[in-house]
This record gives structure tokens, C-alpha cells and sequence, in this order.
């Protein structure tokens, strides 16, 4: 399950750098003000470098917020600003997010040390703490992040979005701070104290090995640093208005409550490779993978399996079992046998894909959307047509 406001929970935290190829207004916009930059660059010799750095990372923000840009386009601007000023604290903040949400955690913690140096000078610029605070927000050092968080608003720096993070932190800090943590190779585990230290090493041990298996099917690199957050009751869920059918979610950080008795119970290793699925997915996709593949590939991974039978159309409505449904019936939260229906109808496309192309191919086309190809481009050459055309012949199968 991903993160809540997107498809029932799912998605990533959309890592920083989404990269869609799709063409949009904001998106144009911001290539407009590249290219003025440029312009007046080559016009103006002596255009001042603090100048063009914090443009720079206007340039970047908007094609990060119009998912119009790449991730090496969009680092490449932010790497650029901070050359051209190394105290541009927003720019040092920002790149900080990008190595630490890929895992390069020695650039992370190098752009840190830099972007904490550029909020100590005077007169430092509020959003330098907001970034900040996003940086601490995806360590887990939840303490840490409020207090910048607070400091960007005393600064003058205030957003519905900003307060909004601020309150969910603090109640989420209230239940971590009576949390234990435990390292292992990969991953950093954080456990209320009811949950006992035999379990917690149990699922570390589950994870590790689950790690491994996952980083080969997706042919990636190990994550490194993920933060497991495992919830001894459903309260925290329950605060953040999570339905009570869901068994966890992503959203950057792997959620999972367990249940008293069944802490280390096949369906709970179950639900933490489906939510390490969607880490992994997240990443090779750079957070462009749709829905019905997010959480296709996380139960296939999981381990679930449905057959025809399961995913029979219901009467009166012809469009159902439908793919491109699922972008609407995963966002709603109220309904638990219509987020049954599209949990089971993402499944059986996936398995209709992983049998006639080869689930080799569906990792692939994960791995080509997160390289900026276009959905339909990226399906035809890994999975030898459009995702239109792939629908009609999977419902054919149906019948």
C-alpha cells in the first residue's frame, strides 16, 4: 500500500525528481525561464553568480512540480546552483533530498554538512530550513525536522502544506518517541516497545533476505537506509485516517502495525515485501510507475495470485474489469470491495503481462519509464504494445 491522497495510500513519496515526459503548461514555463537565463547569460558576462544560482533552482523546482524534467536534468541545475554559489542553502537542501531519496547517502551527507553551514549565516533563507526539514522528515529524525520546519515559519516562510506537515510530525514523534531502534546491514528499523526485540530481529533478518531477492528481480542496487516503521496497534494509522482493512503502506518509509500473536505470521513477511516492493519500484521508476503496476508487481511480490475466475465482469457494467479505472478506484478510500476489485483487477493484468511478455519485460518497462520514456513508448518496446491495446487483448482472455 502507498502513501495516503494517492491511490488508497499507494505511491512513494514521490522521490524529489519525478521525471514524466509529458508535455505541460508549467512545464513549458519553466523551460521558458531556462532559456531567458541562458540568454541573458550570454548577453550579460557579468550576470552575478548568486543570481543565476537561486533562478537555477527556480528552473528546477518547476520542472520538479510539472514533472516535466528528468532527474539528471533536474540535479544537473541544482549542481550548477550550488557551483555558482556554494551558500545557496535552498539548492545545498534540495540535492541533500535527491542523493539521500537514491541512496547515495556519502553525497547525502556532504550536501547536509554544506546546506546546515548556509542556515547558520545571517539572514539565511527560510525555505534553506524547509528543505531542510524535508531532509530530517526522510530520515526519521522527526525532532530535527519540526524544529526546522518552525524555524522557516518564524522566518516568514507559512503554507497550509508546511503546518500540515509540522502537525503530522509532531503526533508522529509522540509515537516514536517511545520507539526502539534497530540497524541492520540495510535497513533502520524503528518498533514501538511492545513489540519485542526477538521479533524485531526476526523481521530484520525477513528483510534482509527479502531485500536481496527483491534487488535481483528488479535488477537494482540494495536500498540502503530504508526506515522500517513497525506500529505495536493500528493508533498512528488511525490518526492518519487509514482504513482499517489496509496492512500498510509506503510513503517513502515502510509502515506496518502488527497484530499481537501474529507478528512474524507469513501474511506479515507477506505485507513487508509488498511494501519493499514499492520501494524499489518507486526508484527504478523514478515514482512514474501508474497504479495497477505499483501495486500489481507489490502483490505479485507478496505473493498472491488470482485466476480468471476471481476477476470475472460483473454484471451491467462492460467496463469492468478496467485498467485505466484503477487511477480513480485506488484513490478512494471509503469503499473496501471496490479497493478489493482493484487490487485484484492490477494483479491479473500484471499476470497477464508476466505470462505472455515475461515478468522480466514489466521490470524493464518500469526501468524505461524511470529513464523519462513515454508510458505507451516504453510499453511497446518492452512489452510489444500500447497499454491500450495490451487491455483489449487481456480482456479478451476473460471471456
Amino acid at each position: 500500500m502507498r502513501p495516503r491522497g494517492l491511490p488508497v495510500l499507494a505511491l512513494v513519496l514521490s522521490l524529489f525528481l519525478g521525471g514524466a515526459a509529458r508535455a505541460s503548461s508549467p512545464g513549458k514555463e519553466a523551460r521558458d525561464q531556462l532559456r531567458a537565463l541562458r540568454n541573458e547569460q550570454s548577453r550579460t558576462p557579468g550576470l552575478p553568480d548568486p543570481v543565476i544560482s537561486r533562478r537555477l533552482v527556480d528552473v528546477a523546482r518547476a520542472l520538479q512540480n510539472a514533472d516535466a524534467g528528468s532527474e539528471a536534468e533536474v540535479l544537473e541545475l541544482l549542481s550548477e546552483a550550488v557551483a555558482r554559489d556554494s551558500q545557496n542553502g535552498v539548492a545545498l537542501g534540495l540535492l541533500t533530498l535527491a542523493y539521500l531519496k537514491h541512496g547515495d547517502l556519502e553525497f547525502a551527507e556532504f550536501y547536509l554538512n554544506l546546506a546546515r553551514q548556509s542556515a547558520a549565516l545571517p539572514h539565511a533563507d527560510p525555505a534553506v530550513y524547509e528543505a531542510l526539514g524535508d531532509v530530517y522528515r526522510a530520515q526519521n529524525r522527526l525532532e530535527e525536522a519540526i524544529e526546522a520546519w518552525e524555524q522557516a515559519r518564524r522566518l516568514g516562510l507559512d503554507s497550509p502544506g508546511l503546518r500540515r506537515r509540522i502537525d503530522v510530525s509532531r503526533t508522529e514523534w509522540a509515537f516514536a518517541h517511545s520507539q526502539r531502534h534497530f540497524g541492520s546491514e540495510h535497513f533502520e528499523i524503528y518498533s514501538d516497545q511492545s513489540i519485542s526485540e526477538d521479533t524485531i530481529r526476526s523481521i530484520a533478518d525477513s528483510l534482509e533476505t527479502s531485500g536481496a531477492m527483491e534487488s535481483d528481480f528488479f535488477m537494482a542496487p540494495p536500498l540502503i537506509g530504508q526506515v522500517v516503521i513497525l506500529y505495536g496497534s493500528r493508533r498512528f494509522f488511525q490518526f492518519l485516517e487509514t482504513p482499517d482493512w489496509v496492512g500498510g503502506y509506503y510513503d517513502g518509509k515502510i509502515r506496518v502495525p502488527l497484530e499481537a500473536g501474529h507478528e512474524t505470521s507469513e501474511a506479515t513477511l507477506g505485507i513487508l515485501r509488498h511494501e519493499l516492493a514499492h520501494s524499489y519500484l518507486s526508484r527504478i521508476s523514478k515514482a512514474r510507475a501508474p497504479f495497477w503496476l505499483q501495486e500489481g508487481v507489490a502483490q505479485w511480490i507478496e505473493g498472491r495470485r488470482i485466476t480468471n475466475r476471481d476477476i470475472k465482469p460483473r454484471e451491467g457494467l462492460p467496463c469492468d474489469p478496467c485498467v485505466d479505472s484503477l487511477e480513480t478506484e485506488f484513490l478512494q478510500r471509503w469503499d473496501r470491495e471496490r479497493a478489493r476489485r482493484a487490487y485484484m483487477t492490477a494483479l491479473h493484468f500484471l499476470q497477464f503481462l508476466a505470462d505472455r511478455r515475461g515478468i522480466g519485460s514489466v521490470v524493464c518497462f518500469a526501468t524505461d519509464l524511470g529513464n523519462d520514456e513515454a508510458l505507451d513508448d516504453a510499453a511497446r518496446r518492452e512489452l510489444g504494445a500500447s497499454i491500450a491495446e495490451l487491455e483489449d487483448e487481456w480482456k479478451k482472455s476473460l471471456r
